[in-house]
């Protein structure tokens, strides 16, 4: 296990090491993008899913995928044969008797009879080993996302993680968990020799930010060489800055968006977010003509302080700090990571 620390930590680059690597023929993806047909991302023009595919090309990603929770309806919308497009969706799955907590399962290069296929496996059978097995059996590229993320409302089961991992080819580096989490997702990897891949999980369009390089003629050959380990990640972690950013602007679209919003609601898993959200889906300016300015405003200053940005990250890197003691996960440094 040791001996693969320095391996992994060259594989860990700045955003300036990777153009070296382009030079020589790796190609870059960030393989984890929502589009407003995932149930949580604002419906605003930007997030659309062709506005995403332009935006991801844009930024020279060599491969663009989106990947909406439980629904491939992007690909209706965009087509499903574009230049450099994969298929993608992430998948949830909740097997209670063999996990007993919801994961999410990305899963690319698919067919429209695959992923019905997988989501009745997912709905119905709730068995992760079916799954897995339907994944293996179709020959498709599949990881495992944010391991140390818990849906609301699920009791997690920390100890079965290090069983799932097992399971998958591909363990995810997430921009929007915490540094302590990507650092206990990267441990489990090396203790398995697993591939890791980088990604930005954005729901606000910020591609690119976090992203894997690999050579590759085909999807097929890039995924392969993540999963065999020659791959470089060129990754980001929510910190205080990132998250503070993306809450900003998140606030600045929920009032511009208020009217969209009515009646709706969303769910981002940060609180603050949350709550906001669904105030405006059900309280508009037009409800609290007078009242509503003065909210706007507030709001908008005591998110920019920065206070439930710095509250979130400690309650994030506390439980991190919690699941690496009773996983015994091996404490790697933050020289690991740039």
């Amino acid at each position: 296990m040791m001996s693969m620390m320095p391996t992994i930590s060259k594989r860990i680059l700045r955003p300036e090491q990777g153009w070296p690597c382009i030079q020589n023929g790796y190609l870059a993806a960030d393989l984890h993008v929502h589009s407003t047909c995932s149930y949580d991302v604002l419906p605003s023009q930007e997030f659309q899913p062709e506005a995403i595919y332009r935006k991801a090309l844009n930024l020279g990603m060599d491969y663009i995928t989106i990947t909406d929770h439980d629904t491939m309806a992007a690909y209706d919308v965009i087509g499903w044969d574009r230049e450099h497009l994969v298929t993608g969706v992430e998948m949830s799955l909740l097997d209670r008797k063999r996990v007993g907590h919801t994961i999410h399962v990305n899963v690319y290069d698919l067919k429209k009879y695959q992923f019905d296929e997988l989501l009745r496996i997912a709905q119905h059978d709730q068995n992760i080993e079916t799954y897995i097995g339907c994944l293996r059996d179709q020959k498709l590229p599949y990881l495992y996302n944010h391991p140390f993320w818990f849906s609301q409302g699920d009791r997690p089961n920390y100890r079965a993680v290090k069983d799932i991992v097992e399971l998958f080819p591909v363990i995810e580096y997430n921009m929007k968990r915490v540094r302590r989490k990507n650092l206990l997702a990267l441990g489990m990897a090396m203790m398995e020799r697993k591939g890791i891949l980088a990604s930005t999980d954005t729901h606000i369009g910020r591609i690119a930010q976090s992203y894997t390089l690999a050579k590759g003629d085909t999807f097929r050959e890039y995924f392969a060489n993540i999963s065999q380990g020659n791959a470089y990640i060129i990754p980001q972690d929510l910190d205080l800055q990132n998250l503070n950013s993306e809450i900003v602007g998140w606030i600045e679209l929920l009032f511009r968006l208020e009217n969209v919003l009515r009646g709706r609601a969303h769910f981002t898993g940060i609180t603050i977010l949350d709550c906001a959200i669904n105030f405006l889906a059900n309280n508009t300016s037009d409800n609290y003509p007078y009242s509503f300015p003065i909210m706007e405003s507030l709001s908008r200053k005591i998110v920019k302080t920065g206070f439930f940005s710095f509250l979130y990250l400690f309650q994030q890197n506390m439980n991190a700090k919690k699941i690496g003691k009773i996983l015994d996960i091996p404490s790697l440094t933050f020289d690991t990571a740039p």
